[in-house]
C-alpha cells in the first residue's frame, strides 16, 4: 500500500457499509472501479445479520444498470476477498431481487401516477439505487416519497458522470450539499474499531463535530491505479487540466496500447475500419450466452446521435463494414442473424426495458432476439421473437449517455472535429471511464481544450434548498 496517499489508504468501504448501518439515507459515491457495488454487499450483508427478516430490494434505473448490479452483486459474492461464511446469509444476498426504479414504484399502463406513493410507501426496509446520477428529479422526487418511515434509502453512483438526461442533476447536487464530509468522534471511534488494520483507520484530522454523517466517497480504485494511463487521464478529465491530458495524449507518455488518441478527422473511417474487426468475435461465437458477453466487450461512443460523427452514421459504417468482410449478410433486411440491438422503449409485458441489449440470430427458421436475463433460466438468456420486439436501435454504436452504467474492455470514443454546447468535461469523463482495458480516442486538440473547459450546468435546486439548514 505504499504507493497509496493517506486518505487512500483509508479503508472507507468498511466507513460507508457502517454509516449505512448508523444511518438511514446514505450517498455513496466513487469513480470505476472504487468498489461501489462491493461495498454495498459488504452493507447488506451487516444489514441481513443483524436484520434477518427485514425486506431487502435493490434498484437501478434502465434495465442494463439493474443487469449490471446483478452481475456485479455475484461477482463480489463470488470473490475470494468477500469472506461470508454463514450460507444462510449468502443465500438472502444472492435472492435479493431487483428492479428499475419504474417497477419498483409500480408503473401503471396508460396513468401518470405510481402504484406507491406517499400515501401507499413500499413495504421495504432497505432500498439501494444504483447509478442514481441517472435519476432526474420528478423520479427521484417520487422514489423518496414512497420509502416508508424507518426505512432505508442507499444511493450510490459517480458524482462525476453525466447526470439525467432529463431536469436536474440530483444525486450530484446532494453529494455537494454534503461535501463537507468529517466524521463525528463517536462515530469515527465505532468506524475504526471495525478496521482490523490501523493503517486503514479513519485518522482525527476527519473527526468534525458539525459533520453530517450522509456522504461517503470511495477514493481508492481497483480498476485504475494511480499511475495507470487511464486512471490518470480520468482524473486529469474531471479536474479539466486540459494541458495534463494533453501531455498524458502525447505518443509515447502512455503505456503501451491502453491509450490511443487521433486528431485528425480524416483518420476516422480507417480507424473505425480497423477497429469494428473486433465485433467479429461475438459474429464467429456460436453459443449465444458467450457470444452476448464478447459483444459487450468492444463499443463505439460517441458524443452526438446525429451527423458525420454520430451514433447513426458509425452504425452504419460498421454494418457497411462487416457486410463487406463477410461477417454478416443483412441482404437489404431491416432485422437479420447477427444484428446487435439496443431497446427504447419499456414493455413491462415482456420484461425488456430502455436501455436493454442483445442480438438477433435465427433459430428454427424464424428470427429471435436473445438478451440476458435475470430470471431464472438455464442459460441466463432469455429469446423472444423479433415480431414482438418494442421500438429498438442498431448497437455497433451508443452515444455515451446510453452507455452510462456499463463496462467494456475496450472503447473507442468518438467526439465531433467541431465545438459545440453538448461537449463537456462530464461527458468526456463519462466516456473516457466505460473503458476498463483500453480507450481509443478521436478528437482534434483544439476540440479537447474547448471540452475540458465546459462542464454541465444543471441544477436541481437541491444544494440551494440544503445550504441554509447546515
Amino acid at each position: 500500500m505504499g504507493h497509496l496517499t493517506e486518505k487512500e489508504r483509508i479503508d472507507w468501504q468498511c466507513a460507508a457499509a457502517l454509516r449505512g448501518m448508523l444511518q438511514n439515507f446514505l450517498l455513496i459515491t466513487g469513480g470505476p472501479g472504487t468498489g461501489k457495488t462491493t461495498t454495498v454487499a459488504k452493507l447488506l450483508a451487516l444489514y441481513i445479520y443483524e436484520y434477518p427478516h427485514a425486506s431487502v430490494v435493490a434498484a437501478a434505473p434502465t434495465g442494463k444498470a439493474v443487469q449490471r448490479l446483478g452481475e456485479s452483486l455475484e461477482n463480489s459474492l463470488a470473490s475470494p476477498h468477500f469472506h461470508l461464511d454463514d450460507p444462510r446469509i449468502r443465500r438472502r444476498l444472492e435472492d435479493i431481487p431487483r428492479a428499475t426504479i419504474h417497477r419498483l414504484l409500480g408503473w401503471q399502463k396508460g396513468r401518470t401516477e405510481f402504484r406507491h406513493t406517499g400515501a401507499h410507501p413500499l413495504t421495504y426496509d432497505l432500498i439501494i439505487v444504483d447509478e442514481a446520477s441517472m435519476v432526474d428529479v420528478p423520479l427521484m422526487a417520487k422514489l423518496m416519497a414512497a420509502v416508508k418511515d424507518g426505512a432505508k434509502l442507499i444511493l450510490m453512483g459517480d458524482k462525476d458522470q453525466l447526470a439525467s438526461v432529463e431536469v436536474g442533476s440530483v444525486f450530484g447536487d446532494l453529494c455537494r450539499s454534503f461535501a463537507r464530509g468529517g466524521y463525528l468522534p463517536r462515530e469515527r471511534e465505532v468506524i475504526n474499531r471495525c478496521i482490523l488494520r490501523p493503517e486503514c483507520h479513519i485518522p482525527k484530522t476527519c473527526e468534525d463535530d458539525a459533520a453530517q454523517p450522509v456522504l461517503v466517497e470511495l477514493l481508492r480504485s481497483r480498476r485504475f491505479t494511480a499511475d495507470s494511463a487511464i486512471g490518470r487521464l480520468s482524473a486529469a478529465a474531471i479536474g479539466g487540466r486540459f494541458q495534463d491530458v494533453a501531455a498524458l495524449l502525447k505518443a509515447g507518455e502512455v503505456e503501451t496500447g491502453s491509450v490511443r488518441v487521433y486528431e485528425k478527422p480524416g483518420v476516422l473511417h480507417g480507424e473505425t475500419a480497423e477497429r469494428i474487426g473486433e465485433y467479429a468475435a461475438y459474429i464467429d461465437e456460436k453459443d449465444t450466452r458467450r457470444a452476448l458477453e464478447k459483444l459487450d466487450r468492444f463499443r463505439i461512443l460517441c458524443a452526438m446521435r446525429n451527423g458525420e460523427y454520430g451514433v447513426e452514421r458509425m452504425n452504419v459504417l460498421v454494418e457497411q463494414e462487416l457486410t463487406r468482410r463477410g461477417c454478416i449478410s443483412p441482404n437489404g433486411e431491416r432485422l437479420y442473424h447477427n444484428k446487435p440491438l439496443i431497446i427504447r422503449q419499456n414493455n413491462y409485458d415482456l420484461g425488456l426495458f430502455n436501455g436493454d441489449t442483445g442480438v438477433v440470430r435465427r433459430s428454427g427458421g424464424g428470427l429471435y432476439f436473445y438478451y440476458r436475463t435475470q430470471d431464472e433460466t438455464e442459460t441466463g438468456v432469455a429469446k423472444i421473437p423479433v415480431e414482438k420486439l418494442p421500438r429498438h436501435e442498431p448497437l455497433f454504436a451508443m452515444t455515451i449517455h446510453t452507455s452510462q452504467g456499463s463496462e467494456f474492455d475496450h472503447v473507442f470514443l468518438v467526439l465531433p472535429p467541431v465545438t459545440i454546447p453538448l461537449l463537456t468535461r462530464e461527458l468526456f469523463y463519462t466516456g473516457i471511464t466505460r473503458a476498463k482495458k483500453r480507450v481509443d480516442i478521436c478528437v482534434p486538440q483544439d476540440v479537447l481544450a474547448y471540452t475540458l473547459h465546459r462542464q454541465v450546468d444543471r441544477v436541481s435546486g437541491v444544494e440551494e434548498r440544503i445550504t441554509p439548514w447546515e
